[in-house]
C-alpha cells in the first residue's frame, strides 16, 4: 500500500512538470532561462515582508572587524546569524540578517561604518525596524575575541550607553558567553529580557566558524555558490555529530534553492531535493514548532504539497481551485517560476504581494 502511495506521488509530481511545460503564458514577458536576478529579489521580499507589520521589529547588522589584517570572514556572516538564532527562537519580529546584508550591499557599506550610529539610523529607517544591534568584534593578540554589542533605538535616536563589552577565548565558551551578554545589552535597552532559554543548543566554536562560511555563499540563486556553501553545511553538521538545526535548515535550504533552479532550468532536480529533505530530517521538533528561522528552509516542502493540489485541481478542469492553491504556494516560494506560470494560466486575480515577475518559457 505505502509503495503504491509513494508511486501515485512520483506520478503525479511527473504530470504536473509535464504539463507546466506545455502551458503557454497568460501574460508578462518570457525569459528562456529562470531570471536568478530576480529570484533572489522575490526571495529577499519574501525574508522583509515576514515581519513587514510586526511591532518593534529588531534588525541586526554585520559586525564590524576592528582587528588588523585579513578580516574574518566566518564571525562576520557568523555572528549577525547568532544574533538572529537567539532572539528569532521565541519572537518573530526579528528581522532576517540576510535583509540587512542586501541593505549594505545596495548602499556599498564596509568597514568602519558598519559600527557607527549613522549606518544602523538608515537601516532602521529603511526596514521600519525599532532596534538595531549592531558593534565590532576582534581577534586579539592574547587569542581571545573582543565584541562590542551596540544597540540603536530609533524610537529614541540614541544608543546604547556604555555599549556592553565582552572578551572571550575563542572556544566554545564563546557562543554562551555572546548569547548572555546579548540578553544584556537588550534588557538594557528595553527591548526584552527573555531570551536566556531561546537558544536551545549551543554548537562547537569549531562548527559555528564552519557555519559562517557557509553563510557567505548562501544568500543568492547562484549554483556554484550554493554548492559551496552546502559543503561548509554539511562539515558543520558533522563536526556537531549531526546536532546542529541551524546547519541543517540552511543545508536543507541552499538545497531546495539549487533544485529549483535545477527545475527551472528543465534538469534533474530530484538529487538536490533528497539531500534537502534528507537535511530537513535533522532539525529538532523543537525548531520546527517554535521558530520562523524554520520558514525560510520549510516553505519549500509546503509549497510543494500545495502545488501538487493545483495540479491535481487543474487536471480535473477546477480553475479557480487551481489559481487559489498556486496562489497560496506561491506566497511562500515567490521565486518558483513553475508555480507562477501555472497561476498565471488560471487568469486569477488576489490580493496580496506575489511577485509575478519572473515567468518562463515553456
Amino acid at each position: 500500500m505505502c509503495g503504491k502511495k509513494i508511486f501515485l506521488l512520483k506520478l503525479a509530481a511527473l504530470f504536473f512538470f509535464l504539463h507546466l511545460l506545455s502551458t503557454p503564458l497568460a501574460t508578462a514577458q518570457c525569459h528562456p532561462s529562470p531570471n536568478l536576478s530576480t529570484m533572489n529579489n522575490n526571495f529577499l521580499n519574501f525574508l522583509a515582508h515576514q515581519t513587514k507589520d510586526k511591532k518593534n521589529s529588531i534588525a541586526v547588522l554585520p559586525f564590524f572587524d576592528n582587528a588588523v589584517g585579513q578580516p574574518d570572514r566566518a564571525l562576520f556572516y557568523g555572528i549577525p546569524f547568532l544574533v538572529y538564532d537567539i532572539y528569532s527562537a521565541s519572537h518573530d519580529n526579528m528581522i532576517h540578517p540576510f535583509v540587512s546584508f542586501n541593505f549594505i550591499n545596495n548602499e556599498n557599506m564596509t568597514g568602519q561604518i558598519l559600527a557607527q550610529k549613522e549606518t544602523a539610523q538608515k537601516l532602521a529607517q529603511k526596514l521600519s525596524a525599532s532596534y538595531v544591534v549592531f558593534g565590532t568584534y576582534q581577534r586579539t593578540y592574547r587569542g581571545t575575541i573582543r565584541v562590542i554589542i551596540n544597540i540603536y533605538d530609533s524610537k529614541k535616536d540614541q544608543m546604547l550607553s556604555p555599549a556592553e563589552e565582552l572578551d572571550a577565548n575563542a572556544d566554545d565558551a564563546f557562543i554562551d558567553l555572546v548569547k548572555n551578554h546579548l540578553a544584556i545589552a537588550l534588557k538594557r535597552a528595553g527591548v526584552t529580557s527573555t531570551i536566556n532559554k531561546t537558544y536551545i543548543s549551543s554548537p562547537s566554536m569549531q562548527a559555528f566558524v564552519l557555519f559562517g562560511k557557509g553563510l557567505e555563499f548562501s544568500m543568492q540563486y547562484d549554483l556554484t555558490a550554493l554548492d559551496l556553501a552546502s559543503l561548509w553545511f554539511e562539515n558543520a553538521l558533522k563536526e556537531s555529530y549531526q546536532r546542529y538545526d541551524n546547519a541543517a535548515l540552511h543545508l536543507a535550504r541552499v538545497n531546495f534553492m539549487m533544485a529549483l533552479i535545477n527545475k527551472l532550468n528543465k534538469d534533474d532536480f530530484s538529487i538536490n531535493w533528497r539531500s534537502a529533505t534528507a537535511a530537513m530530517g535533522l532539525v529538532s521538533p523543537a525548531t520546527k514548532r517554535s521558530s520562523i528561522k524554520y520558514l525560510a528552509a520549510g516553505r519549500f516542502l509546503e509549497s510543494y504539497k500545495l502545488a501538487m493540489k493545483a495540479e491535481t485541481a487543474s487536471m480535473t478542469g477546477n480553475t479557480k481551485m487551481t489559481g487559489t492553491l498556486a496562489y497560496e504556494a506561491l506566497k511562500l516560494v515567490p521565486e518558483d517560476g513553475l508555480l507562477q506560470n501555472l497561476y498565471l494560466t488560471t487568469a486569477a486575480k488576489r490580493d496580496g504581494e506575489i511577485m509575478i515577475n519572473n515567468p518562463i518559457c515553456f
